[in-house]
């Protein structure tokens, strides 16, 4: 009997002792459940977030793609205007330069014309000094013949 109390009272803590054990399993398997919802929650909570910043980022970026092409269009649109405005310049400037050349063909016509002027001048004043000349001793001629 004492033998059987002894085992009885063995199997009794046995039992005591895996139901302690059960007990502390339940726990922290339950402990373990709460962790593992916890975990998909914040898993959640940060894919959520995640989403939100990236989607943010992505917004950023699409918004900085957009600017970026208006401003290329831009650029482009300015590039041609000024290649075209420097080809107008160029044709000016081939405008001027053929103006000016002709105002110096015309400068060296005048000039030219002005010399020769200036020689035909000379010679009309010094046929006119002669046909004066002539008019007067011709003159000096009649009177003196009216005299006689």
């Amino acid at each position: 009997k004492e033998q059987t109390r002894e085992q009885a009272r063995e199997h009794d803590q046995e039992l005591r002792s895996m139901s302690a054990a059960c007990h502390h399993a339940t726990l922290r398997s339950n402990n373990m459940e709460k962790l593992g919802e916890e975990y998909k929650t914040l898993s959640r909570f940060v894919f959520i977030l995640s989403r939100g910043a990236i989607g943010k980022l992505q917004r950023r970026c699409d918004d900085e793609s957009r600017t970026n092409d208006q401003l290329t269009i831009k650029i482009q649109n300015f590039d041609r205007t000024l290649s075209s405005k420097c080809d107008e310049i160029s044709t000016l400037e081939a405008k001027l330069n053929s103006f000016h050349d002709a105002l110096q063909n015309s400068h060296k016509k005048i000039r030219r014309v002005t010399l020769e002027n200036s020689a035909a001048s000379s010679a009309h004043a010094s046929e006119i000094g002669r046909a004066r000349s002539q008019l007067s001793s011709l003159a000096a001629a009649a009177e003196a013949t009216e005299r006689k």
